[in-house]
């Protein structure tokens, strides 16, 4: 797949071609390629069209796009002008997918890494306790997944302020007993992250259909390309 410069957009009737020196690698266009994917899953996991707000977010993205990829030289010079800008969404939102992809791939493996982080903060604290020679009051930080105040889960970092070594003993104890139920935590968000994956699959493995329902948006944009 070239993903470089020097595309060129057929028109319809065959009548020549328009030459544009764009880029699909930039980060402007990498940012929203990733924007446009996270819309395509939100229609995947709804089942339904955008709302009002998310067709507004849709159309800001595709605006947006259309600067650097040229879309306004489409709009004047192609006779199938929504066909070439539907073209460069699909490259868009296959780029944001893969890129989603990795970040879920990313946050699996940290999510898996959590478990023996925890067991090293354990040990960390018990260490600091049986230590003679640390000065208190002693800061401790760690990390961990937690519940958040909606409907979700996000990394939660505690500083813990030890007043002595028994109380840094006491909060090894703590945590050494919450460990289970953080891990229940972890298997939900893990669960929650490979349904998002199994979406990304969808999402690609679907791109003609995501873009035929934008068109009517996309032709919006292209009429009010500056």
């Amino acid at each position: 797949m070239d993903w470089g410069g020097g595309i060129i957009a057929r028109n319809g009737k065959g009548k020549g071609k328009i030459k544009r020196d764009v880029s699909f690698r930039t980060a402007e266009i990498r940012e929203i390629g990733e924007s446009l994917a996270s819309l395509g899953l939100v229609r995947i996991k709804n089942g339904e069209a955008l709302n009002v707000r998310r067709k507004e977010s849709l159309r800001r993205a595709l605006a947006e796009a259309g600067q650097p990829l040229r879309w306004s030289e489409v709009a004047a010079l192609s006779d199938d002008p929504v066909g070439v800008a539907a073209g460069d969404v699909k490259k868009l939102v296959r780029s944001g997918a893969a890129a989603l992809e990795r970040n879920v791939c990313d946050e699996l493996k940290d999510k898996k890494a959590e478990a023996d982080r925890l067991m090293k903060v354990v040990k960390s604290l018990r260490d600091l306790a049986e230590d003679p020679g640390v000065e208190y009051p002693a800061e401790f930080t760690y990390s961990r997944t937690a519940r958040s105040a909606g409907d979700g889960f996000v990394m939660k970092t505690e500083t813990l302020t030890l007043a002595d070594a028994e109380e840094a003993l006491r909060a090894a104890r703590k945590i050494e007993k919450s460990l289970p139920n953080w891990s229940k935590l972890r298997d939900e968000v893990m669960d929650e992250l490979r349904r998002k994956q199994d979406t990304i699959k969808s999402l690609t493995g679907n791109l003609s259909d995501l873009v035929e329902s934008w068109r009517g948006v996309l032709q919006e944009v292209l009429v009010t390309m500056p």
